[in-house]
C-alpha cells in the first residue's frame, strides 16, 4: 500500500465502540507495506456469544498476541461462533480456521473470495502457474525466480479454512449483533469479494482495507478469473466502489489498519485524484515509445526491491487497465510480452 495524502480526516474516538458492544483488537503483520497491524473487531451477539469481524493473520507469533491482547481486553475468544472475513488476504482470514477449530465457528465470506480461503496461501505456487504471464508483463526468468524465492513460506501465514464451515455472505445481507444490526456492501477491488459492513445505527462502517486513512489501497493483480477477457479488473472495480461509497452517509470509519475516523468522503476524492494523477504519469511515460510493465515499474518508482514487486506490477497494471479501459491507451504484444502505448482517448475515465 502507498501513502497518499495528508488531508483532513479526523480521529474518531474509540471508547464509543464499548457501548455498541465493539472491541477493536490489533494483530501484528510481519509485512512493512500494509499500513501497520492488522485489525480484528470483537462485537457481542445477543445470546452472550461473540462474532469477529476479521481474523488476522495466522503465524503463531500473531495468535500468541492476538490472545494475550484479547484477555487483556475482556474479549473471550472461546465465545466465537461466527468469524466474518471481510476479504481473502492473510492479513485478514489467516487466523481463521485456528480459532474456528477451538470454538467450531462459522466462517463467512463473500463467494468471490471463498475458493482463495480454503486453498493454501502459496504465493510461490501462483507464480509457477502464472509464469507466462509474468514474463508478458515484461519480468524476466531471473527477476521471476527470485520472486518465487520471497514467497517460500508464505503460507504459513494462512491455513485453509474448511469449506465444511463456510457460509456465503452477500450484498445486502444483514446481521443481528446484541446492540447493533449490521448490512454487508460488496465492494469489490482490493479483492474480487470484499466485504464491508455497515451498522447503520450508530452509523459505523467496518470499512476493513477499502478506506484506510492514509494509505491507497493496493490493486492486487488477481488472476483468479483468468488471464484473458474474462480476468479481473482491480482498480477499475475498485474505483467504481470507492464512488459508492463516497456518496454514502457513513459516520465513523472503523478501517483494516489504523485507528477509527471520520472524514471519509474527502479521502476517498483525494483517492481518486491519487489514481488519476498515477494515470497521468503513465501517459507521459508512454507517450516517447510504448513500453512493458515492468519497465513503467522501474519508471514510476524508486525503489524496485523483489520482495516488493508483485504490488508494483499490480499497481501498474492495473492502472493501465483502467485507461486502457477508457481508450486512453493500447496494448499489442511484441516478442511474447505485453507493451503499452499512448492513445488518442475516446472517452473520458470515469475518475
Amino acid at each position: 500500500m502507498t501513502a497518499f495524502w495528508e488531508g483532513k480526516t479526523a480521529p474518531w474516538e474509540e471508547a464509543q465502540l464499548a457501548a455498541w458492544g465493539i472491541v477493536r483488537l490489533e494483530v501484528p503483520v510481519p509485512f512493512s507495506d500494509t499500513g501497520g497491524p492488522a485489525n480484528m473487531y470483537a462485537l457481542e451477539n445477543a445470546d452472550g456469544s461473540l462474532s469477529l469481524w476479521d481474523a488476522g493473520i495466522g503465524t503463531p507469533p500473531a495468535l500468541a498476541h492476538m490472545r494475550k491482547t484479547a484477555a487483556e481486553k475482556g474479549v473471550a475468544l472461546d465465545k466465537v461462533t461466527r468469524i466474518f472475513i471481510s476479504h481473502a488476504h492473510v492479513d485478514h482470514y489467516g487466523a481463521a480456521e485456528a480459532l474456528a477449530a477451538h470454538t467450531n465457528a462459522k466462517v463467512y465470506v463473500h463467494p468471490a473470495d471463498a475458493d482463495r480461503v480454503v486453498a493454501p496461501s502459496d504465493w510461490t505456487a501462483v507464480l509457477y502457474a502464472h509464469g507466462d504471464y509474468m514474463y508478458k508483463l515484461g519480468v524476466s526468468p531471473q527477476e521471476l525466480e527470485e520472486m518465487k524465492q520471497c514467497f517460500k513460506g508464505a503460507e504459513a501465514f494462512a491455513p485453509p479454512v474448511s469449506r465444511e464451515r463456510l457460509v456465503p455472505m452477500e450484498e445486502g445481507q444483514r446481521f443481528e449483533f446484541a446492540k447493533f444490526s449490521g448490512d454487508i456492501l460488496h465492494a469489490p477491488g482490493h479483492s474480487a469479494g470484499l466485504v464491508c459492513l455497515w451498522a447503520r445505527e450508530p452509523n459505523f462502517l467496518f470499512s476493513n482495507d477499502q478506506v484506510l486513512q492514509k494509505m491507497a489501497p493496493a490493486p492486487f493483480l488477481d488472476l483468479s478469473r483468468g488471464e484473458g477477457e474474462g480476468k479481473f479488473l482491480s482498480l477499475v472495480e475498485y474505483m467504481a466502489s470507492a464512488h459508492r461509497l463516497a456518496a454514502m452517509p457513513f459516520g465513523a470509519i472503523l478501517p483494516g489498519h489504523g485507528a477509527a475516523f471520520v472524514g471519509h468522503k474527502a479521502l476517498l476524492h483525494a483517492l481518486l485524484d491519487f489514481y488519476e494523477q498515477r494515470g497521468q504519469r503513465l501517459l507521459k511515460l508512454l507517450k516517447p515509445k510504448p513500453m512493458t510493465v515492468r519497465a513503467l515499474v522501474g519508471c514510476l518508482f524508486a525503489r524496485t526491491e523483489t520482495v516488493l514487486m508483485w504490488p508494483m506490477l499490480s499497481g501498474v497494471l492495473a492502472a493501465l487497465e483502467v485507461l486502457e479501459n477508457a481508450g486512453q491507451v493500447q496494448r499489442t504484444q511484441k516478442r511474447g510480452q505485453f507493451l503499452f502505448s499512448a492513445h488518442a482517448p475516446s472517452r473520458s475515465t470515469f475518475w
